[in-house]
């Protein structure tokens, strides 16, 4: 799977997830945790969820807990793809 793939694939998650305050057209893979209406302790699992089920991937708990931004969730699975 390519980065660009994956990218799509964490946009739709997380447009999904924050349906209320994203749009695709205006998607900042950036944005840190903080800035987010919604993204607290139940929605940061969701993705978590949704991810490792979209992207057949697990994710380990030390891995789980350093993500703050969408772009951390692309870098992580990126480096988590080529081990």
């Amino acid at each position: 799977m390519n980065a660009k793939n994956i990218e799509k694939i964490i946009k739709e998650i997380f447009i999904k997830t924050f349906s209320s305050e994203l749009r695709e057209e205006s998607f900042d893979f950036n944005k840190k945790q903080d800035t987010f209406q919604n993204w607290d302790s139940f929605s940061h699992m969701e993705l978590v969820a949704n991810i490792e089920n979209k992207l057949d991937i697990n994710l380990e708990m030390e891995e789980i807990i350093s993500v703050r931004s969408p772009r951390d969730f692309v870098n992580l699975i990126k480096h988590k793809k080529k081990s």
